[in-house]
């Protein structure tokens, strides 16, 4: 069984919160900002993807610490 969708749970200052994602938007929003970073990258351990959940937005930003986009 495959779920479509991605669920997150975290803990902000000791409040404990969960964020569903459907699993298709979530590979198509990667996918669009992942073409910032090199495929091969210098210094491979500074490319990153950061997720943020804020005000009922996922925020996707992606860099390798010279090129970043959001």
């Amino acid at each position: 069984w495959e779920s479509k969708y991605f669920i997150v749970r975290f803990s902000v200052a000791g409040v404990f919160m969960t964020a569903v994602v459907s699993k298709l938007d979530l590979v198509s929003l990667i996918g669009k900002i992942q073409s910032v970073i090199a495929s091969k990258p210098a210094i491979p351990i500074l490319v990153n993807v950061l997720i943020e959940a804020i005000d009922g937005q996922l925020i996707i930003t992606a860099t390798d610490l010279s090129v970043s986009m959001r």
